[in-house]
């Protein structure tokens, strides 16, 4: 069976990691870097607005999303298994296949007028990923298991855990169970840049699939858990965050390109 999918520009919540939409840069003045395919779970929280500024490059703010579901989140948990990553020339890179779970803060540069999803932190289970193109990433421990059930009602259900840790103490713990819905096919472009780096950036063009299963008037997660422990991840749940929306990209495909 041929399955359709609706396909639309994808609105503000459904970026892949939030930030500014519809980017425009001559493609002359891009290189190809990467290409990936991905599954990802976006959680979008929000936490105190100086933890999220304490997180950034010097000359950026936080930049929370003003409207939509996401509205007012300013940290994002991406939660990536990483199917396959290649070069410009389409060969495998080395730790590009595997699991990782990203941190981001939706930031912008009043001097610069840069925008987009600042990558803050990242815990990836290939050592040859660390410490990636935006410098933040550590080797880390990394379990999951992602399931899709169908009851006798005909409802499709799917389960998700994750489990991280560290040498340094990090912890992270994710259980998930949700209704599956039909996701919506987009497109997007978007830059992203490092919070080591500010000036650092690269140019995301993406298609992906996009469910939304926990915002303002939509619930579609029946049961859900988290915890979070450790020098850098324990400081940004003290208990005091809220979960503003969930996502699922059942599939992400991206060409990453520098300016």
């Amino acid at each position: 069976m041929l399955l359709r999918f609706p396909r639309r520009k994808i609105a503000p919540f459904a970026l892949a990691l939030a930030g500014s939409v519809g980017v425009q840069e001559p493609a002359r003045s891009q290189t190809l870097a990467e290409t990936s395919v991905e599954v990802r779970t976006q959680l979008f929280f929000r936490i105190s607005d100086a933890a999220a500024q304490r997180l950034l490059p010097p000359g950026w703010q936080a930049n929370p999303a003003a409207s939509g579901p996401a509205q007012g989140a300013n940290l994002i948990i991406v939660l990536t298994d990483r199917l396959v990553t290649q070069d410009a020339e389409g060969r495998p890179i080395p730790g590009g296949a595997g699991q990782a779970l990203v941190v981001a803060v939706p930031g912008r540069n009043p001097a610069t007028g840069g925008a987009g999803p600042v990558v803050v932190a990242g815990f990836t289970s290939s050592p040859e990923a660390s410490p990636g193109p935006y410098g933040v990433y550590v080797p880390a421990a990394i379990t999951f298991e992602r399931t899709v059930t169908a009851s006798a009602d005909g409802v499709h259900r799917g389960q998700e855990r994750w489990s991280l840790s560290t040498g340094e103490g990090e912890r992270f713990e994710l259980r998930m169970r949700h209704v599956v819905a039909t996701p919506t096919r987009g497109t997007l472009q978007q830059r992203a840049y490092s919070g080591r780096n500010g000036e650092f950036h690269r140019i995301y063009q993406i298609d992906q699939g996009t469910s939304l299963l926990r915002a303002a008037g939509t619930e579609r997660v029946e049961d859900f858990a988290f915890s979070a422990a450790g020098p850098r991840l324990g400081s940004l749940f003290d208990g005091s965050e809220q979960l503003v929306s969930v996502l699922s990209l059942p599939w992400y495909v991206r060409r990453v390109s520098l300016p």
